[in-house]
């Protein structure tokens, strides 16, 4: 019964942060960082890939902490959007773990009125940021 209601609350959480956001335009950012906790991963940049080559900053996402919610047992992330104007866009998301790969972290960011075209991703943290990531992904 416990475990019943504990899926109901949380795939309210999970339901209810769309519909928040719906009345925004902008695009879900799925990440899966490998290193999120080992790297100590500050935040992400984005950066819009030119058809004619090159890249450019769009935007980054600031991490500023987690937290656990032991009453729907989930974790939470809060971060913030940063758009190339400097304006902060303060946000949550729900941080998934995989006990079998500990380091890592999964999360769905969202991004406001989000260009519609391919990105790709690095990774900062104190000690500097990643190269960018090898894939490419569709933001529509």
């Amino acid at each position: 019964m416990r475990s019943r209601l504990k899926m109901a609350l949380t795939l309210t959480l999970l339901c209810a942060i769309p519909a928040v956001s719906a009345c925004q335009p902008g695009a879900w950012v799925h990440l899966m960082i490998s290193d999120f906790f080992s790297a100590g991963v500050d935040g992400t940049q984005l950066w819009a890939v030119d058809p004619a080559g090159g890249v450019a900053r769009s935007g980054s996402y600031e991490f500023l902490g987690h937290h656990s919610e032991p009453k729907l047992g989930i974790d939470l992330l809060d971060y913030a959007f940063v758009s190339t104007d400097g304006a902060r866009t303060p946000m949550m998301a729900v941080l998934v773990t995989d006990p079998l790969a500990p380091d890592g972290a999964e999360v769905r960011l969202w991004y406001p009125n989000a260009p519609t075209g391919w990105y790709q991703l690095s990774d900062f943290n104190s000690s500097g940021e990643s190269a960018l990531s090898a894939d490419q992904v569709w933001l529509d």
